[in-house]
């Protein structure tokens, strides 16, 4: 009686195959069972008069060939079309953000390199793109203006710096070939315009010195902030 099973409502084929059941492996659980030429899932459950600890009633049982859970199936389909969209798109997406990431990072060291070589008026490919690689481009391109700017300056000045040198050293020369050549009998006036223009050269020699200390010690500038009253009363 305990393991009698209920059969009514079942086509023949299954009918026989839950009295095969109540046989052979009436035991409840799951399990993965062969009768005759099809392979069933089945899974059985007791029914209790009083639960959890009662007589035994009869069975549950529940049975289906997992042919019915192939990849015709509708669900199944669906899930593994949209896994491999999803992964083609992922693949998709990524070729797409790392080609344009190599694009612009290329055009960056295309950048950084006409800088480094001074080359700061060069017309390169702009860089479109508003992530960290798109501030990086635009500090290069602030970086190279500043650039540009000093050596520009530096130029202006290396040109008004030789020639206020040229022009006491043009005066100490036709002085001292004056002298040479006997042209100039007053040595002692002579003498006084060589050592004015001496005089004038170590000044502009020790301002030279003073402003590259400037650009090469920190310590040489005072930033602190001062009263205009106190600089106006130095002046």
């Amino acid at each position: 009686p305990n393991t009698g099973m209920n059969v009514d409502h079942l086509s023949s084929s299954a009918e026989d195959f839950v009295e095969y059941l109540a046989k052979h492996d009436p035991s409840p659980g799951s399990r993965v069972m062969r009768y005759g030429d099809t392979v069933y899932v089945v899974a059985i459950e007791p029914v209790y008069r009083q639960f959890p600890s009662g007589e035994i009633s009869g069975y549950v049982v529940l049975f289906t060939a997992p042919t019915s859970y192939g990849v015709q199936n509708s669900l199944l389909t669906l899930y593994f079309f949209s896994l491999v969209t999803a992964s083609l798109l992922a693949v998709a997406i990524s070729l797409l953000i790392s080609t344009t990431l190599t694009k612009n990072l290329k055009r960056l060291k295309v950048r950084a390199d006409l800088v480094a070589n001074r080359q700061f008026e060069a017309v390169y490919p702009p860089i479109e793109s508003n992530d960290e690689v798109g501030d990086l481009a635009h500090s290069i391109d602030l970086m190279a203006h500043s650039l540009s700017e000093y050596d520009a300056r530096q130029k202006t000045f290396l040109q008004n710096a030789s020639h206020e040198l040229r022009t006491p050293l043009m005066s100490i020369r036709g002085y001292v070939e004056g002298m040479k050549d006997g042209v100039f009998t007053d040595t002692e006036e002579v003498s006084d315009h060589v050592l004015e223009q001496v005089s004038r050269l170590e000044k502009l020699t020790g301002e030279l010195i003073y402003l590259s200390k400037i650009e090469t010690a920190d310590e040489v500038i005072d930033n602190s902030p001062r009263a205009v009253t106190d600089l106006v009363g130095e002046a």
